[in-house]
């Protein structure tokens, strides 16, 4: 299935189970870092409580991502001029972290001879059955249709950068999400 939106694209299951597991199963669990926003050269758990992994570009699910992000951009009209897409990362939120990622914004501020993003990609990884909470929330969007997005497993969306989102704290189990980025030249 796959829904429009003036503000988002998104697709449902895209990865079956089998290869949602494969990706999850071939992550190194070791290597798995706190994600850091940091403020006063310390990391602000105030805004973000999350441990990252990353793959790169060329991953198997680096190649999914940049697909579907390409194609978003064509078919959801928005046309942005995109040069490269960023690596890959895995999210692993868990009840035992109350892990979340408050209201933000993924378009970075470029000194001008920088390209900023443009587009955000998330891939749902684990099944919702599997946690509570951790829903990713777009602040565009009421909560009907904010509950029609990364509802099943292997499911996509995206969206421009500079809209504002969150996910809200995992309160049971643990979620894992592949997330991106595309950048390009700055909008002016």
């Amino acid at each position: 299935m796959e829904i429009t939106h003036n503000t988002f694209w998104y697709w449902d299951s895209v990865l079956d189970k089998k290869e949602c597991e494969f990706i999850l199963k071939n992550i190194d669990n070791k290597k798995f870092q706190p994600a850091g926003i940091t403020k006063d050269n310390k990391i602000d758990e105030n805004t973000r409580v999350t441990d990252i992994y990353w793959l790169d570009v060329f991953s198997t699910v680096g190649c999914v991502l940049q697909a579907y992000i390409n194609a978003a951009n064509h078919y959801a009209g928005w046309d942005f001029k995109l040069r490269y897409m960023e690596k890959v990362q895995i999210g692993k939120y868990t009840e035992d972290k109350d892990s979340f990622y408050d209201w933000h914004i993924d378009t970075n501020v470029p000194d001008q001879n920088q390209e900023q993003r443009k587009l955000s990609i998330a891939l749902l990884l684990s099944d919702p059955k599997d946690f509570e909470g951790g829903k990713l929330e777009l602040k565009e969007l009421d909560k009907e249709q904010n509950n029609k997005i990364l509802k099943t497993q292997g499911s996509i969306v995206v969206f421009p950068s500079f809209m504002e989102h969150k996910v809200t704290p995992v309160t049971k189990g643990t979620r894992y999400t592949a997330v991106s980025w595309m950048s390009g030249p700055k909008f002016i």
